[in-house]
């Protein structure tokens, strides 16, 4: 049995080049949260508690000591939070694909873990997963988000009564705990406060506010972890199903969800064969990316230059999106090592590229180096560079 879908009518599928990206939204505050934050503050200032002012006395910055107590409290209080969503994620059944804190990235490639010293965006935190399956997502999601700032309250109090055991005085343990509870504090009531929707990436409670909701970007969220789970299942795009792809065709949102969409819609029409299709949500995706964050924008831009290798059999087309970005910075490493593949074809340096495709499979999980869209399209790169190589 044939269990590749029948194709979508053809307006069905290209409505949705009609759309428009909806405009950010302004700034927004949770009223109640900021509230939750001011009562406690309140509370703390009210106690009288001397142990507490000691919590909050400065750390002496200006002084070798000082400042190494101050950057270890604050590597260890902002680690603890990513830990929090981290063991929240793999009890949840998450699949954890790389965890960033400052200049770390642990990315997990193949069936190892990787770490990964960044030389862009040094100052960010985040732990990258989906669920692998959809059963009780919102509770699930929920819970993942909010193990961050509880794992960081929990942390917090602790330091603070080992800071009050361990008495007053200057000596550098002293210092330690009391950045680190003044980093958590910080890190806990700032993560009180929603921001913004047209914000680079949402915080704990944008995102838990907007899952508790259920509203627009809850469904964004439910429908790229569900192309997700179709990718990391295996399932080629062709055999996407009809539901899935007419969500993606009819989806409105933010530009950078419309725009892993599209470019997902052009995979699945390449992979049918209907190419007229594939190539006008090609080209929808690299309208949306200009105004996507920099892991949309390089997974639109290097999805196309594949697209010009292996479809629209043009070199030079690959070549000029490619320069468009920086190799170096793309992320995950795989997509990383794809483009350089697509680079080495273009150019006509074959064994380099078969090296880099062959790294590129290996990065991929067991279960899907030998299945699933990043493996077909890997496939086809190889088979370019043996039609090169015989030429």
């Amino acid at each position: 049995m044939n269990s590749r879908p029948a194709p979508l009518p053809r307006a069905s599928v290209l409505a949705g080049l009609e759309s428009t990206v909806s405009s950010p939204q302004p700034i927004l505050f949770s009223t109640v949260l900021l509230m939750v934050a001011l009562c406690i503050g309140v509370l703390i200032r009210s106690a009288g508690l001397s142990f507490l002012s000691e919590c909050f006395r400065p750390v002496p910055v200006f002084e070798w000591s000082g400042l190494l107590a101050l950057i270890a409290g604050l590597f260890g209080a902002v680690a603890l939070h990513e830990a929090g969503h981290f063991f929240a994620a793999l009890a949840n059944d998450f699949e954890v694909g790389s965890v960033v804190i400052g200049p770390f990235r642990v990315a997990r490639l193949g069936t190892s873990w990787k770490l990964i010293l960044k030389k862009h965006r040094p100052f960010e935190a985040s732990v990258s997963a989906f669920p692998r399956t959809t059963e009780d997502w919102q509770r699930r999601m929920m819970t993942v988000i909010a193990a961050g700032p509880v794992a960081t309250l929990i942390t917090g109090c602790a330091a603070a009564l080992l800071l009050r055991a361990s008495g007053e005085g200057n000596h550098w343990l002293t210092w330690l705990l009391r950045a680190f509870v003044q980093v958590s504090f910080f890190i806990f009531v700032l993560g009180l406060i929603p921001n913004s929707k047209s914000s680079h990436a949402q915080n704990d409670a944008a995102l838990f506010r907007s899952l508790w909701r259920n509203g627009l970007q809850a469904n964004e969220i439910f429908l790229y972890h569900r192309v997700l789970q179709q990718e990391r299942s295996g399932v080629q795009p062709r055999d996407y199903s009809i539901g899935l792809i007419q969500l993606l065709a009819d989806f409105q949102g933010s530009p950078n969800f419309m725009g892993f969409f599209a470019t997902t819609l052009a995979s699945w029409a390449f992979d049918s064969g209907h190419i007229e299709e594939g190539n006008a949500w090609d080209e929808r995706a690299l309208d949306l990316c200009v105004r996507c964050g920099p892991h949309s924008r390089s997974l639109c831009t290097v999805n196309s230059a594949c697209f010009d290798l292996i479809y629209r059999q043009s070199s030079t087309a690959a070549i000029d999106k490619l320069n468009q970005l920086d190799l170096n910075s793309i992320v995950p490493l795989q997509l990383q090592y794809r483009a350089r593949a697509v680079a080495y074809l273009a150019w006509g340096s074959v064994p380099e590229a078969l090296a880099i495709i062959s790294a590129a499979r290996f990065m991929l999980p067991k279960r899907l180096q030998t299945s699933g869209a990043e493996y077909s399209i890997l496939s086809q790169l190889h088979s370019k560079a043996l039609t090169l190589s015989a030429n």
